[in-house]
């Protein structure tokens, strides 16, 4: 599940696989949780791309098991 809200945070997904992901996470405390830091740290790294090395947002997601 958190593989597919970081793409639907990341908006790589459409239709009904976004429905779904964001219907889940507005029902469960954890996976809301973790759409919500999902997009804030996004907006984050979109502020500050410019002091963000080029391949810190592929580690971060080899870390947490995001998808490339």
């Amino acid at each position: 599940m958190e593989s597919l809200l970081q793409d639907a945070a990341e908006g790589r997904i459409t239709g009904l696989k976004k429905l779904y992901a964001i219907h889940h996470a507005a029902r469960c405390y954890r996976c809301g949780n973790f759409l919500e830091r999902m997009k804030l740290m996004l907006q984050a790294l979109q502020g500050e791309k410019d002091s963000v090395p080029e391949d810190a947002i592929s580690r971060l997601k080899d870390k947490y098991g995001g998808s490339n």
